[in-house]
């Protein structure tokens, strides 16, 4: 509070002089990154019983390295749910490969082409990796807003980040599987 020398002397004058406080007050230019100067101030703070130091600063950078744990916490739990999912497809594509393989056989016999082949296997190939992603994406946008909310920041980076590196990976994964599936099925045809 900032007021003029006559009426401190005014508000201080029936006050003794040990129930006196001074209070200082600066503000620093990027104190976000001011830790270092919080942590040089307060070591010119000898007295610790007269002397009380509050800063942004601190605060703050607990706050930021909280929140990067829990993102980095979301982002493991995150890879170990694709590396899980991905096994689960790769084994859910290639145990049905053997009846897989008589039916396109069969649509073989009936005129398709093995071009119209890779087609219906893309498809199916497509909807078993990517229906669950848009899923799980809907899902993640629910949660990356309710915990934005919680810690009263914006994640929409960090969230669009790991939903496309996950969709770049689960891209990748799909392309892989994709090949080596229509190479077991189509080789199969005479």
């Amino acid at each position: 509070m900032v007021i003029d020398d006559q009426l401190y002397h005014e508000i201080t004058a029936d006050v003794p002089l040990k129930e006196m406080v001074r209070v200082r007050g600066y503000e620093v230019k990027d104190w976000e990154a001011s830790m270092e100067t919080s942590s040089e101030i307060e070591k010119m703070s000898n007295n610790p019983d007269h002397n009380q130091l509050q800063t942004r600063a601190r605060v703050y950078q607990e706050m930021k390295q909280g929140s990067m744990l829990i993102l980095f916490i979301g982002l493991f739990v995150s890879l170990l749910f694709f590396i899980v999912q991905g096994s689960m497809m790769y084994l859910r594509v290639f145990t049905n490969s053997e009846d897989k393989k008589i039916q396109i056989h069969a649509l073989h016999r009936l005129g398709l082409t093995k071009k119209e082949i890779r087609q219906i296997l893309s498809a199916e190939i497509r909807i078993l990796f990517f229906a669950p992603f848009l899923i799980g994406m809907i899902h993640a946008i629910v949660a990356y807003v309710a915990l934005s909310n919680l810690l009263g920041s914006n994640l929409f980076v960090y969230s669009a980040t790991v939903i496309a590196t996950y969709f770049l990976f689960q891209l990748l994964y799909y392309q892989v599987t994709k090949k080596m599936y229509e190479r077991a099925v189509i080789n199969s045809i005479k």
